[in-house]
């Protein structure tokens, strides 16, 4: 079994937060997005109209806020000797942690996933003055430890399973919607939550999906884009496969796609710009007579994946940001020519100095995932 994230991973993700507060001249930082209060301190929930938040002091100290009625259910979270600031309900919390930083110098950092309101709250109450330290939380994240890649890996292989043993169960006349319900079952076999969407046919030459149902024919190509969740760390893979015998066409495409992806990943190098890969990949389908610009790869060649499906940085042109070891992307290069063919491999994978590392086995051939 992995090991879980737990208290001594929190407490270096804290310890990084700190250092960049010190760097950016910051008093503290205010943090109650959802991902992000996992990311640093496990908490799991949603957003409420009540602050509940983690305060990271800019000298490593931190301190959580919440409700006062919530304050023992907080200290059987982290403990007795937590540092908690409870609230009551005719009280301002951002007033009162506007306080509690009023001895350290600089602004207080707010990450910015938090509702706007927060803002004008803090915007009214601190003296000091607010910034947005959105960045601070998306460089911490960005660069996973070896314990998050593990549990990365074990996602992506598990979504990979899933996908393969719906697939196995395709039938004329299915549904695209009754293959997606078989994902979702195969992912809740495997004692995760998960899922995805199906495309048959030239319903998968729109990336996103459309609402005109589909039924599955021989021939037909099945796309589909899929994740899951491990632990809080999200999957994402898309298959492309064919129902029966693939003709010539569908042959060139992939095999266009393989190429495209595997020259992304040799260019997800360390110190080469995150747009490096993306323009690998739009050279390999340039060069095949697809297009050097968004004509059939319309898209992006890949997003930051972690505790969010999407996440921060992108693999994008005119992203000059340089690539850092252990950050994780997809990988996934499409041709998409509407009345004709859709085709998308995804894979995800982790920056190293020789180039990306799928973080599980890619998909095999046309005929099998």
């Amino acid at each position: 079994m992995l090991n879980a994230i737990g208290r001594s991973d929190h407490e270096e993700r804290i310890k990084k937060a700190a250092g960049l507060l010190r760097e950016n001249g910051l008093a503290g930082l205010v943090t109650a997005g959802p991902t992000n209060l996992l990311y640093f301190c496990g908490a799991r929930g949603g957003y409420s109209d009540r602050l509940y938040a983690l305060v990271i002091r800019s000298d490593g100290t931190y301190f959580y806020v919440c409700p006062s009625f919530e304050e023992r259910r907080m200290r059987e979270t982290y403990g007795e000797d937590a540092e908690v600031l409870p609230w009551q309900e005719d009280q301002n919390p951002c007033a009162m942690i506007a306080e509690k930083l009023s001895a350290f110098e600089g602004k207080i950092g707010l990450e910015d996933t938090m509702p706007l309101w927060y803002y004008s709250e803090f915007e009214k109450a601190a003296k000091q003055g607010v910034a947005d330290a959105g960045m601070i939380v998306r460089l911490c994240r960005a660069v996973k430890s070896e314990k998050e890649i593990k549990i990365m890996q074990n996602a992506n292989a598990v979504i990979g399973e899933a996908v393969r043993a719906a697939f196995s169960q395709a039938k004329e006349d299915m549904t695209n919607i009754e293959m997606s319900e078989l994902v979702s079952q195969e992912c809740q076999e495997r004692g995760c939550k998960g899922g995805g969407f199906v495309l048959f046919g030239e319903a998968a030459s729109y990336p996103h999906g459309t609402k005109y149902p589909q039924k599955l024919k021989a021939g037909d190509l099945m796309l589909c884009d899929a994740g899951c969740q491990i632990e809080g760390y999200t999957s994402d893979i898309t298959r492309s496969v064919v129902f029966g015998t693939p003709n010539a066409r569908q042959r060139e495409v992939y095999k266009v796609l393989k190429e495209a992806q595997e020259a992304a990943r040799a260019a997800a190098k360390v110190g080469n710009p995150l747009e490096a890969p993306d323009l690998a990949a739009r050279d390999v389908l340039g060069k095949a007579g697809f297009g050097y610009d968004y004509e059939t790869f319309t898209h992006r060649l890949g997003h930051g994946i972690g505790l969010n499906g999407h996440e921060w940085p992108y693999l994008c042109r005119g992203n000059k940001m340089p690539l850092q070891e252990n950050m994780t992307f997809s990988d996934e290069p499409g041709i998409y020519i509407p009345g004709e063919i859709g085709m998308r491999l995804e894979d995800c994978m982790y920056v190293t100095k020789e180039g990306g590392n799928f973080l599980a086995p890619q998909q095999k051939s046309l005929e099998e995932c």
